[in-house]
Parts: structure tokens; C-alpha cells; sequence
């Protein structure tokens, strides 16, 4: 089923499940539960996360765009590194998921030691 959708259909599936690891990454991290209130309160917050990573990833990919020359030199070899907007966001929402997964992770590592030892 998922092979039938169009690549664009699934950059926004993949936007809207970053949005909702993303907010849950953040639910654990800055209220230390697994969980939401309400519905209204996890709904709310994955559509704020799912704004934000949108209007994010388009202004980077918007400044990548307008200091590219900077970046690749002019000939043959600068079209190899066009991408679209679709591409970019899908891009970048995978490196927001390992960005969030590695996160989670390291929120929940025991450290054998401790930092503040006097």
C-alpha cells in the first residue's frame, strides 16, 4: 500500500509521524511523562511541531538555495546537488527523526558516574 502513494504523499506522512516524535520528545523531556493530557492537547501539539519543522526546513532550505554558489562551485558539477523542496523536506525530517530518537535516548541514560561530584 505505502508503495502506491506518491513520494510527496509520503514526505507529509513522514512530517506528520516527525511531528508527533518530535512532540513527544518534548512532552518527555520537559514534563518527564510519556503522555498528554488530552487529545486536544497532543493533537495540538503535533500540529505546532509539524508548522514549526515545516517553516523551518523551508527557510533553510530557502537560504540554501539563495547562497548555493557559495557553497558548490559554478559549472557541470552544480546541478548534480540541486534538490527540490519535496526532497529537502524529506531529508531533513529524517535527520530530525535520528536527531529526536538519539535525544530520547540519551534523556534516559544513567550515567555511572556523576557530573557534579564534590
Amino acid at each position: 500500500m505505502i508503495n502506491k502513494l506518491s513520494y510527496s504523499a509520503r514526505r507529509k506522512i513522514l512530517m506528520i509521524f516527525t511531528g508527533i516524535i518530535l512532540s513527544y520528545v518534548r512532552e518527555y523531556i520537559q514534563y518527564k511523562r510519556y503522555f498528554w493530557n488530552s487529545i486536544t492537547h497532543f493533537i495540538g501539539s503535533t500540529i505546532v511541531h509539524y508548522i514549526v519543522m515545516l517553516l523551518v526546513g523551508a527557510i533553510s532550505y530557502g537560504l540554501i538555495k539563495s547562497k548555493i554558489n557559495y557553497f558548490i562551485e559554478q559549472g557541470e558539477t552544480s546541478k548534480e546537488y540541486e534538490t527540490s523542496m519535496d526532497e529537502f523536506l524529506f531529508k531533513y525530517c529524517i535527520v530530525i527523526l535520528v536527531a529526536c530518537v538519539f535525544i530520547f535516548f540519551v534523556a534516559h541514560y544513567n550515567a555511572p558516574f556523576d557530573l557534579y561530584d564534590d
